[in-house]
């Protein structure tokens, strides 16, 4: 966890777009193993949002798929459903 915020720093001052992304993405996954479901969920959305921005489709649909697993591990099927759909939705249009 030190060293992914290190790079999360790093790119901040950099102004890494992508790699802040995954950043966050590194930093949800050791949330979500941790089963801290709230910080992982926060981190996940701070991907997507960077995604969104940078167009990158295969990964947004990737944000929306992890999101979607965080909702399903909390029990929240509804929101996990809505997840996986908005990730199918994206890897349906880009083939």
């Amino acid at each position: 966890m030190k060293n992914s915020f290190a790079a999360l720093k790093i790119r901040e001052e950099i102004g890494d777009k992508k790699g802040l992304a995954a950043s966050y993405n590194n930093i949800a996954i050791i949330y979500e193993h941790q089963k801290n479901y709230t910080e992982a969920l926060k981190n996940y959305y701070a991907a997507l949002k960077i995604r969104q921005e940078t167009g990158e489709q295969l990964y947004i649909g990737a944000c929306y798929t992890n999101i979607g697993v965080i909702c399903e591990n909390q029990g929240n099927y509804s929101e996990a459903l809505n997840n996986y759909f908005e990730a199918l939705k994206i890897y349906e249009a880009v083939g």
